[in-house]
Formats: structure tokens, C-alpha cells, sequence
């Protein structure tokens, strides 16, 4: 079992030594930050039939801003064992995931030319999912539920005998495009299919935002009204710094001869010297 987890992540590799350490030859290697959780990892080790010697290699990068401190790396649990007749798939990965797709691919355990594919709503008992053969090393969903969190697992399945299943991989299918005119007033909480990021949550209330009596409007004195009324979506900024961000969902604008975006805004400074900026973006990175 491996854990790779943290920003500056470098790679962990494998290097095995059929001649007393005297000369190694990488068999394994993974790079980057793997998420928080562990991993197990089956290699064969092909050609090794007297004694070997394995040696793990763990190497630091950056953060991407020359920090180098923010990740580990971890081992458990090493065995060396009897290959299993019909090895393991391992490097579970996804792509190309859609609001009703997705493809998922592998690596095969050996020279298996079949697999079987489990998938379900996160959580899912084994057993109790969909099972769909693939004879390549990726399969590709259809019909998967908008805004569903899945776990799929893969097994190999080599004729007179079945690996055991390897995963499970987690893919979250995005909402559909909404269409337009769109209209949003705010609750309680994030609406459903809007995402927030940042140093700060939004906040959704229909009272105050931040500490005490709150910091919107005068004090938190909120005067005026909006055509909805009630509540609303806003961020204190009260010892956070950096962005604070609220997308919506995909708005399909097609049916519209001229799109435009309407919206209230109250921002009131109390005096701290401080000052805010609220930008929109469209389609990705476009300031508008």
C-alpha cells in the first residue's frame, strides 16, 4: 500500500535487483499527489526467479511556488508472494466525464484480453451493481444520472480464473445545462448544482454575514430590497484573504437573441480602510 498525498508530491518509484544490489532496474513509479487515502498496488515482478532485492525511491517537488514541504509519502504492508493466476489491474483512472459519460482505463495485470466492470451510486454493496464487460483496458459509460456521484470497479477476467475486483475509482457526473432565462433567488444554502471555492465560503442568510452583528450593509443594517426579498448570497472577507468564488451551474443561453446578466449588490465599507472587488467571469476565464 502506498499514501501520496500533498502538494509537493514528487514520485515514489520501485527499482529491483536480481544481481545482489549490484545493478537495479525500475519496475514501478508514481508521481504526484494521489489524494489522501491508501492505495494498494500489485506488481509482478517478471523475471525474478533467484533472490531480489526491492528499493523504494521517494523524491520531493514543489507546490508549484518552490514549496517543498507540503506532502508525504507512505509504505505498509510490503509483500512478496506468489503471483496470483490471473493478476490484478491496477492504475484505475477516469476522463472525460460528462453529465452522462464518462470512460475509465487501466493497466492490465498480465496478458488478460477481458474485464469485468461493477459500477453504482457511491457507496454501492459489490455484487449488487451493473456489470458490463469491456475487451480493451477502457470502458466508456452512457446513460450515467446527471449531478451522481459512481464507484466502479474493474476484474480481470483471464478464462479459467477472475482476479480479484481493483477500485474503487470515484467519478461525480456534473448537472446538465440549465436553460435560459434563468432566475436564482438564493436560500438557505448553495443551490443545487452552483459550486464555491476559495479562502471563504459564501454565506446564504437572509440576516447578516460575518461576526457579531455582521458586516453587510451599514454595520449590519441591511436597507433596500431585491425583487426576490429574503435571502441572499454573500462573503465577510473578515480575516481571509485571497478570492472568494461562486459559480453557477452551465446556463444554455442559445434561445436568446442577446444574452445579458441582471443582479442586486450591496457593498458597504465600515470604516476598516479595506476595499473589495467583485469580478464576473464568463465561460471560464473571461472578465466581463
Amino acid at each position: 500500500y502506498y499514501h501520496m498525498f500533498g502538494a509537493s508530491i514528487g514520485a515514489l518509484n520501485i527499482d529491483l535487483s536480481n544481481d545482489g544490489g549490484a545493478t537495479f532496474n525500475n519496475i514501478w513509479s508514481k508521481s504526484g499527489d494521489q489524494g489522501d487515502q491508501w492505495v494498494q498496488e500489485i506488481v509482478q515482478l517478471t523475471g525474478a526467479t533467484t533472490s531480489v532485492i526491492v528499493r523504494f525511491t521517494g523524491t520531493v517537488g514543489d507546490d508549484g511556488s518552490g514549496i517543498q514541504y507540503w506532502g508525504d509519502i507512505a509504505i505498509d504492508n510490503f509483500e512478496v508472494r506468489q503471483a496470483a493466476s490471473c493478476p490484478q489491474p491496477s492504475a484505475l483512472s477516469a476522463s472525460n466525464v460528462g453529465s452522462s459519460t464518462a470512460d475509465i482505463s487501466w493497466t492490465a495485470g498480465g496478458t488478460e484480453t477481458s474485464w469485468n466492470v461493477e459500477y453504482g451510486p457511491a457507496g454501492f454493496a459489490q455484487g449488487s451493481g451493473t456489470v458490463v464487460v469491456a475487451t480493451a483496458t477502457t470502458y466508456s459509460f452512457s446513460g450515467l444520472t446527471a449531478n451522481t456521484a459512481y464507484d466502479m470497479y474493474v476484474q480481470a477476467d483471464c478464462g479459467s480464473d477472475q482476479s480479484a475486483y481493483v477500485g474503487p475509482i470515484s467519478v461525480t457526473t456534473p448537472c446538465n445545462a440549465v436553460s435560459a432565462p434563468f432566475d436564482e433567488p438564493f436560500s438557505a444554502s448553495l443551490p443545487n448544482c452552483w459550486s464555491m471555492s476559495g479562502g471563504e465560503n459564501w454565506l446564504f442568510t437572509d440576516t447578516y454575514i460575518g461576526f457579531g452583528n455582521g458586516h453587510a450593509g451599514n454595520a449590519g443594517v441591511m436597507n433596500g430590497s431585491t425583487t426576490s426579498g429574503g435571502h441572499f448570497a454573500g462573503v465577510d472577507a473578515s480575516g481571509h484573504s485571497g478570492t472568494a468564488t461562486l459559480s453557477s451551474p452551465t446556463i444554455d443561453v442559445s434561445t436568446l437573441s442577446s444574452a445579458q446578466l441582471s443582479f442586486f449588490l450591496i457593498s458597504d465599507d465600515e470604516g476598516s480602510g479595506y476595499s473589495s472587488t467583485l469580478s464576473i467571469f464568463c465561460n471560464g476565464d473571461s472578465l466581463v
